[in-house]
């Protein structure tokens, strides 16, 4: 049941996505902090899909609201990007934060090739 349930709120992700093209979703990926959460989010695309991962977290599924806004209605969560600034508002629970994109982007490794030298 859990299987199928992702499955659908992936689905609804790229159906919701339809309205935005994978270049424009270019200028939100990367990795943010905050200066009052000890807590990393890594945003990334998969096609036309922006996904955001906490660290230490599930990878979640945004689906797109319109006017840089993405949401994640089952955790109730709504991310405001201001690509301008390299930036976003995070809000969930009635709390608000505000992202800022690191500098030096370096993407986390997927898995790890024990054989690469």
């Amino acid at each position: 049941m859990a299987v199928a349930l992702f499955l659908m709120m992936l689905t609804v992700g790229v159906y919701a996505q339809t309205e935005t093209s994978t270049a424009n979703l270019d200028k939100y990926t990367g990795v943010y902090s905050s200066s009052s959460v000890p807590l990393k989010f890594t945003i990334s695309k998969n096609g036309n899909v922006l996904f955001a991962r906490g660290t230490g977290q599930a990878t979640l599924a945004l689906v797109y609201a319109g006017n840089d806004v993405f949401k994640n209605d089952a955790l109730k969560l709504v991310i405001e990007f201001n690509p301008a600034k390299k930036q976003f508002t995070l809000k969930q629970s009635g709390q608000v934060f505000l992202y800022i994109r690191d500098p030096v982007q370096r993407p986390e490794p997927e898995f790890i090739d024990k054989d690469a030298k």
